[in-house]
């Protein structure tokens, strides 16, 4: 804890909501944070909940304890191999490795659903940014996600629970109000949550952002090298802004062992730009209707642009394909124009992006790849560009949702998607 008065130049939040299998992988990120530690610049404090996976059991471990302790992250002597991430760190990752502090246990084994608890998240960051005051604070979200479906998302007895993005939203702003210090940075390590009308919740509540428009999977970010940088930088008397940080978290994920596996895909942007690029989108949509675009045209602009799969064979678009691919194949100048704009807005919000080849796999992660049951092959995400739309009209249940979220609010759907479906 730091003397009273004390303020450092960051401190670092995780929430980690290891439920079932992910709880190895939570706890690998905190043995990699341990290796390097808090500190005097920075300070990094972990809520990490985990579950006991299936393979503990296998393995015939069953000290290991259950529900959410929260650590003053401190450099510790956490075993593990010389790079982040790899598969052993993972399969052998045990918080009984973990020597830091334990400043709070504030869920029980079982209580799953309180992660997905916007009041938890809400008082692990003002407790802890009372605790650990800096210039600046990161909140790093670890777990299941799916986009406009919401963050941490966990399973119990009585269905599916997730922090929705607008209640994640609502909690970044109720924070900065009570505690007068505003999380310039939030990361979410869930999959797909790299999508503008996910995101666009968070345009008013962060500074930055970090998101992925694909799936992540086992180790995926490397928190340790990136906390090493930072520190690095900070005690060579340079700044690191929220825009720095972010970047970061893409340089690093793109330079790790196995990127194209673990992250397929990273994206670091800047919040208040989503506000201009979601009314971009809008005016475009608004375009094609006006200028009569047969829906066809645009089914076909949509086949054409990357498509990131998401669930089943429902799929998630690349935001910058789409509007390339509709800039050179509508022959109309009022749609063109717009979908030029929208790429122009997606450039000023996208600070960094980083995302997987088949061509540039490494050896390694050809091996793994080798092994279908672990991953499969890989997706070619050459053509991605950073954010992610969801331009599916037969997907009714999921435009509710959308069309509920803040940006269903200012950019209604209905009327495009109707016309969409033709």
């Amino acid at each position: 804890m730091n003397p009273v008065g004390a303020r450092k130049a960051w401190t670092f939040l995780f929430y980690n909501v290891g439920q079932g299998n992910l709880a190895p992988m939570t706890t690998a990120g905190l043995e990699s944070l341990e290796r390097v530690g808090s500190d005097e610049h920075t300070d990094v404090v972990a809520l990490n909940y985990r579950e006991r996976p299936k393979q503990e059991r296998v393995l015939g471990r069953f000290g290991e304890y259950e529900g959410a302790r929260c650590y003053h992250v401190t450099r510790g002597a956490s075993s593990g191999s010389s790079w982040l991430g790899s598969l052993a760190d993972i399969a052998l990752a045990s918080p009984k490795n973990l020597q830091s502090e334990i400043i709070g246990q504030p869920v029980g084994p079982g209580e799953a659903f309180k992660m997905a608890d916007p009041a938890t998240l809400k008082a692990f960051l003002l407790e802890n940014m009372a605790r650990f005051p800096a210039e600046h604070f990161a909140l790093t979200i670890t777990g299941h996600g799916a986009a406009f479906q919401g963050q941490a998302i966990v399973r119990g007895p009585e269905g599916r629970s997730a922090i929705s993005n607008d209640d994640l939203a609502r909690v970044l702003r109720e924070v900065a109000q009570e505690s007068g210090k505003s999380v310039d940075l939030v990361n979410l390590n869930t999959c797909y949550s790299a999508n503008l009308e996910s995101l666009y919740s968070l345009k008013d509540s962060t500074r930055a952002l970090v998101a992925s428009q694909a799936a992540l999977s086992l180790a995926t970010q490397p928190f340790g090298p990136v906390l090493a940088e930072v520190q690095q930088r900070l005690a060579a008397g340079c700044q690191v802004s929220p825009q720095d940080l972010a970047r970061v978290f893409v340089e690093q994920a793109a330079a790790q062992p196995l990127s194209g596996l673990y992250s397929p895909t990273l994206s670091a942007l800047d919040a208040s730009a989503l506000g201009k690029l979601g009314a971009s989108v809008g005016s475009l949509q608004k375009a094609c209707q006006e200028q009569g675009i047969e829906p066809k045209v645009l089914r076909e602009c949509l086949t054409e642009a990357l498509g990131i799969d998401f669930s089943g064979p429902v799929q998630l678009t690349d935001l910058g394909s789409l509007a390339g691919v509709m800039a050179s194949r509508i022959d109309d100048k009022k749609v063109r124009e717009a979908a030029a704009r929208v790429g122009r807005d997606l450039q000023a919000a996208v600070l960094a992006e980083q995302h997987a080849e088949p061509g540039r796999q490494s050896l390694l992660e050809r091996g793994v790849r080798s092994l279908p049951f672990l991953v499969g092959p890989p997706a070619d995400l050459s053509g991605a560009t950073g954010l992610t739309v969801f331009w599916n009209p037969e997907e009714k249940e999921r435009l509710e949702l959308i069309g509920a979220s803040s940006f269903g609010k200012d950019q209604p759907l209905t009327g495009f998607m109707e016309y969409l479906a033709g």
